[in-house]
């Protein structure tokens, strides 16, 4: 029994024990890479070259920046602009980019100072009445209007005009279809921080009233051209306008009334010359109030009778001041209300007027 167990530890010790295989990285070798370390080399050379080209970037602008040193040093020693050929208002936006739904805006627009963009609509209903006179020696016209303007390309815009007149005169009443007018706007200059703007307007009278030389005229009868020339600028709160107009009309032969009967003759009419003043305060993005004076100065005209000798009328000049508010009552949607009073005894006593503009496109 004790020679078995003796046997036994001896080949327990004669077994090899078995060892766990390391594997040894022989010198000299390269190191396994460990999964993913491709794409981070590849970040970071590629962070390298976005650093050196940054790098170059700002060496180009430290240039950039030492020569403007250079020419403003210059320009200072020389008492001249330092960059000369540079337009201080180039990087700034258009002053007319504002919000074209803003009341002042659309009391520009409604007085011609300011055209629609180009591909926008405007339709526009609209009541005047006209007073002068008191007692039985009163004169009054109610006008009912309605404009549509368009805005075009190249800066530039048109606008319809349709008029419906009743009278109420000493010698009677009459109603009937009023001078269509049509007229085409441009825009000469963008008004910037330090420039207004300019707008030329032609606009043509067509003589298709319907009783233009009756005792109560619907209608004035003439064919004409107005040319005006508006400017503007804008100090919020506030904008300041002008216009200055031109209007020649055509001479033509016709029956008239001449306060006693009716005569045929050559009527000849003057050159006229108009000029407004004004300004606009926007009280509220919603809300712009309007002051202004008008004058209106037309020559004498020449009436030729048939058989008979030539005579002028008197020169007139109608005077006015000018007072009105615009609201935005909805995005597209405007009321207008002006009012405006004679300083001359050629103008009208009052004038009201109220419109309901509406923008579409």
């Amino acid at each position: 029994m004790k020679n078995t167990a003796l046997r036994l530890l001896l080949v327990c010790c004669a077994t090899p024990v078995p060892t766990l295989a390391l594997s040894q990285t022989p010198q000299g070798a390269a190191a396994p890479r460990a999964p993913g370390a491709d794409a981070t080399t590849a970040t970071v050379e590629s962070l390298r070259q976005q650093l050196a080209a940054q790098q170059a970037i700002n060496e180009q602008l430290q240039m950039r920046v030492k020569a403007l040193e250079g020419q403003l040093a210059a320009g200072k020693k020389g008492g001249g602009s330092p960059l000369i050929g540079l337009d201080a208002d180039a990087a700034k936006p258009p002053v007319e980019a504002q919000a074209a739904n803003s009341a002042m805006e659309e009391a520009l627009v409604t007085k011609g100072l300011v055209l629609l963009p180009s591909g926008t609509f405007r339709l526009t209903p609209s009541v005047t009445w006209f007073h002068d006179g008191q007692g039985d020696d009163h004169y009054e016209s109610i006008a009912y209007g309605l404009g549509l303007e368009a805005g075009l390309p190249w800066g530039m815009a048109a606008a319809l005009y349709l008029p419906y007149i009743q009278r109420d005169y000493p010698l009677g009443r009459a109603d009937g279809t009023g001078d269509i007018s049509i007229s085409l706007g441009k825009r000469l200059t963008q008004e910037t921080a330090s420039r207004p703007s300019l707008v030329a307007r032609l606009a043509y009278t067509h003589d298709n009233g319907s009783a233009p030389f009756a005792p109560v005229p619907i209608g004035d009868g003439l064919r004409s051209l107005t040319l005006s020339l508006s400017a503007v600028k804008r100090s919020e709160p506030v904008a300041l306008y002008g216009t200055l107009s031109y209007g020649y009309a055509w001479s033509r032969t016709a029956t008239y009334w001449d306060g006693a009967g009716y005569q045929t003759g050559r009527l000849t009419p003057a050159d006229r010359f108009g000029l407004t003043l004004g300004v606009t305060l926007a009280a509220t993005p919603t809300i712009s109030l309007d002051a202004g004076l008008s004058f209106d100065f037309p020559g004498g005209d020449e009436v030729e009778p048939l058989g008979g000798d030539a005579y002028h009328t008197a020169v007139a000049t109608a005077g006015y001041i000018n007072l009105g508010a615009d609201f935005t009552l909805g995005k597209n949607l405007f009321l207008n209300l002006s009012a405006a009073a004679g300083v001359t005894d050629d103008a009208n006593d009052f004038i009201f007027s109220i419109s309901l503009p509406y923008r579409f496109w």
